[in-house]
């Protein structure tokens, strides 16, 4: 029942971010994103109104202030207490440095990095995050598996209209041979009465 909130939750963030531009960037230097979100939640990072789009963004917090993060650049740090990141699936490295509390950490990115008080984290006092990721290579076997059902299933119904039109032809053929020596006989019967 977690999961499908949290899921529930994240579908409906995911919709607003997808419509705002990117928020609360303190500096930008050479396509970074630098910022500290004092008193702002969620922060979002790698969403914006043009063409362009940030290729770092860079998130440090020395208090509490920042809860969420969630980013799409091609690069993300978050440096934070009790904190949330979540990074999509265009990411291609996420961080998240943990410096105290209870962090949360969703990386759907190619390489991911969690570090909770300047050491991996032990997972003990990170909350878990419930989410289902079925990789495109599975999709794909899934995919072939149902053309070649869908593919036999056809072969073989085929098959078996073939086997019923050829078993209503030998029916028929059966027929017309008994009748024809039916009456091939009745025709010999009356051959030699007169």
């Amino acid at each position: 029942m977690f999961c499908l909130v949290v899921l529930v939750v994240e579908f409906l963030l995911l919709t607003k971010l997808k419509a705002s531009p990117t928020e609360n960037c303190n500096a930008v230097v050479s396509s970074t994103c630098l910022q500290q979100c004092r008193n702002r939640s969620p922060c979002r990072c790698g969403f914006t109104s043009g063409d362009s789009r940030y290729t770092t963004c860079n998130q440090t917090c020395h208090d509490s202030s920042c809860k969420i993060m969630t980013c799409s650049s091609g690069t993300c740090f978050q440096q934070c207490h009790d904190c949330h990141m979540e990074c999509t699936s265009g990411v291609d490295f996420c961080s998240q440095r943990c410096l105290s509390g209870a962090c949360s950490f969703v990386c759907e990115a190619k390489r991911c990095v969690q570090e909770c008080k300047g050491q991996e984290c032990d997972h003990e006092h990170v909350t878990p995050i419930c989410r289902t990721i079925i990789p495109s290579v599975y999709l794909l076997v899934l995919a072939g598996l149902f053309a070649a059902t869908t593919i036999l299933s056809f072969w073989a119904l085929m098959l078996s209209f073939r086997e019923m039109k050829n078993w209503d032809r030998r029916e028929t053929y059966f027929r017309v041979k008994s009748n024809s020596s039916s009456l091939d006989s009745l025709c010999s019967v009356d051959l030699k009465d007169p």
